[in-house]
């Protein structure tokens, strides 16, 4: 994650490490259960048992620290969205904390399997084995529930809907106001198991887009499906996608496809190392992925406009379950791997 000029990863046995990203200067490095950022400030549990802080990314000055209960260890930790951060232990206790204070302000009981799924419209979605609901981010209180029969519950990043694969092949979007379905789409076979294989959801610009065996672009009000990209390679898991303004980018047998991605008109495709890549990533206005364990190990930055290869960085690689971690701010992009980090400035 990026704080300012910081580059924190929580990847090394459990700890955080920060580097200048200028330099790559390692900063710190602390025992962490889990983490999140804003422009500012990064907020974790430093070891099992112990507060939670904000604190600044390069001096590790702690803003604040708040005391949790007695033998709480966070598992989950969400936010910061509306002045909160969401915490879970993955034993049914939920915590609230104010992100400016960091007071605690409430706390619920959640059934113990309840797994957090992120904030959406001032809400912190909690899904367990046999049901989802919404906890009011202000109070804790519950705003409403409803049964799940599926595993998957996904919770896009903005908007009002969340996405719970119904049937094999049908998606509902549902209030996270109310908790009541707006609407179901039904697609085709070639999604795959919907119940059973949680497809990547992005929603912009009225579009939601569906990422599983192939990508599907539905209308965000009605759940009408207004295109549909079929790989040439059917069958297999969820595709790896990216939306970024005016056109969708998809992996699909070792070449990066572009798309407009209102019409899902095919603009342009560029040879690509392999498929099993790291998940793409908009830089300096580049498209940006890495690869791992293939002939072409490496990096590599195509221009979002032409699909023309602009960038390549070779890093020997042995391995293809290794994947790097891809992170960016403006034209700097920060690749990890192992323990192995480095950050380019894009041209």
């Amino acid at each position: 994650m990026f704080a300012h000029t910081v580059a924190v990863f929580g990847a090394f046995s459990k700890k955080a490490v920060a580097y200048d990203t200028a330099t790559g200067r390692r900063l710190w490095s602390d025992k962490t259960n889990h983490a999140t950022a804003d422009e500012t400030l990064i907020y974790t549990q430093l070891g099992r048992g112990a507060a939670l802080v904000a604190m600044d990314p390069a001096s590790r000055a702690h803003r604040w620290s708040a005391a949790l209960p007695s033998g709480y260890n966070v598992r989950e930790l969400y936010g910061p969205a509306g002045g909160l951060l969401g915490l879970s232990d993955g034993e049914g206790t939920v915590i609230g904390v104010d992100v400016r204070t960091g007071r605690l302000l409430w706390k619920h009981r959640a059934p113990a399997t309840a797994e957090l799924r992120g904030f959406l419209n001032g809400g912190l979605i909690a899904a367990s084995s046999t049901a989802v609901s919404a906890l009011d981010a202000r109070t804790g209180a519950a705003r409403w529930e409803r049964p799940l029969s599926a595993s998957g519950v996904i919770v896009p990043g903005s908007g009002d809907l969340l996405f719970i694969g119904s049937a094999r092949h049908s998606l509902d979007a549902v209030s996270s106001s109310t908790g009541r379905t707006v609407w179901t789409a039904r697609l085709p076979a070639g999604a795959g198991d919907l119940r059973r294989d949680t497809p990547t959801v992005t929603a912009t610009n009225g579009t939601t887009y569906v990422g599983a065996a192939s990508l599907y672009a539905l209308e965000s009000a009605t759940g009408r499906l207004r295109w549909a990209y079929e790989p040439s390679l059917p069958g297999g898991g969820d595709r790896t996608f990216l939306v970024n303004g005016r056109r969708a980018y998809i992996l699909d047998d070792h070449k990066l496809i572009a798309l407009d991605a209102r019409t899902g008109r095919r603009l342009w495709s560029a040879d690509t190392p392999g498929d099993d890549t790291a998940p793409l990533i908009a830089a300096g206005g580049l498209v940006c992925t890495g690869a791992a364990g293939v002939t072409g190990s490496g990096l590599y930055g195509w221009d979002e406009a032409t699909g023309t290869l602009m960038w390549r960085h070779p890093l020997a690689s042995s391995s293809g379950t290794d994947q790097w971690l891809l992170t960016s701010a403006a034209s700097t992009l920060v690749a990890l791997r192992n323990e192995t980090l480095a950050a380019f400035r894009l041209p």
